[in-house]
């Protein structure tokens, strides 16, 4: 693979379901604007060998944190991925798959915003269930991501050499969360013994 920097465009991955970026068409305008190709991809629609080939061929992968980021593996030597998390999304396991294949990366996080919760599994929300688990609540994990941002993440990724900037994430006691609480209001409500 050549160090060079890779001169096609940016793919954006668009998901049909869960997390997703909820001003997908104005993040297309703003690579525009920086005169770089950008368009939207489906992983979830393509062939592998379609996907492969399309990895290889591009320069900037901008999507939310998930299995379709995984497809960074087959990004050439030098191209950037832009990993976009939801607001207090603390899962970091893409963080150390791209800086083990030696990419450029960026995480993006929304600064603050009201988190939604859905719960997916009414009977993990019972009274007695001790076992509260990701199964029992789901996010609602559209972001808008702010596109100011974005010359200023293509200009860190066009340096001399690769680097990670993760998002710094501090996961608040699940006591804390919305879906807890409403899952389990009696044990959200009580304090800690002194």
């Amino acid at each position: 693979a050549t160090t060079e920097r890779v001169k096609a465009g940016a793919l954006i991955v668009h998901r049909a379901h869960g997390r997703g970026i909820a001003n997908e068409e104005e993040l297309l305008a703003a690579f525009g604007r920086l005169a770089i190709g950008a368009r939207s991809v489906d992983f979830a629609s393509m062939a592998v060998r379609e996907q492969v080939q399309l990895m290889a061929r591009s320069r900037y992968l901008v999507g939310m944190s998930g299995a379709g980021m995984s497809n960074a593996i087959f990004l050439p030597a030098r191209a950037s991925v832009f990993l976009l998390k939801p607001h207090q999304y603390y899962g970091q396991y893409l963080d150390g798959f791209l800086s083990t294949l030696g990419l450029d990366w960026e995480c993006w996080q929304p600064p603050s915003g009201q988190l939604q919760w859905t719960v997916m599994d009414a009977k993990r929300c019972q009274p007695g269930n001790k076992a509260f688990g990701e199964a029992a609540c789901t996010r609602d994990q559209v972001t808008t991501m702010d596109v100011s941002v974005l010359p200023g993440m293509v200009h860190r990724a066009q340096g001399p050499q690769p680097s990670a900037r993760a998002c710094q994430e501090v996961a608040p006691p699940r006591e804390q969360l919305a879906c807890f609480q409403l899952c389990f209001p009696q044990a959200s409500t009580r304090r800690p013994p002194p």
